[in-house]
């Protein structure tokens, strides 16, 4: 079972794949925390997991997620994708408005984006999650 994660060390997608580690799962991780992310993997692992690759994310390009997704889906059909992930910064930056535009940009246009990209190819082989 492939499993795509995006927001990899958020707490619901990292209980999330615990539960699936145990099942043999192969990841394909991605989050903007690095070290974390490895911790996260390696933990995977030693669960059971029998893969985990870890991916950098591109929140703000189109064409940066639809890439990911078919080089994903290239290397391996893809069982499910779970999008977990968001960016809230510290309070006094909320005014700013090139802020504001990365905050909706992250939290509210790549999770559709991202779903998007996947959302085909699971119509077209009539399969995924």
């Amino acid at each position: 079972m492939k499993i795509v994660v995006i927001g990899a060390t958020s707490g619901i997608a990292e209980h999330c794949c615990r539960i699936w580690a145990v099942e043999g799962a192969d990841f394909v991780l991605m989050a903007r925390d690095t070290p974390k992310l490895e911790r996260i993997a390696a933990d995977l692992k030693a669960r059971g997991a029998r893969s985990a690759t870890l991916a950098k994310p591109e929140f703000h390009d189109a064409a940066a997620i639809k890439a990911f997704a078919d080089e994903t889906i290239a290397e391996g059909s893809v069982d499910i994708v779970l999008i977990a992930h968001g960016w809230m910064p510290l309070e006094q930056h909320k005014a700013d408005m090139a802020t504001a535009d990365r905050i909706l940009q992250v939290n509210a246009v790549s999770p559709v984006l991202f779903a998007e990209a996947f959302a085909g190819p699971f119509a077209a082989a009539r399969r995924g999650t």
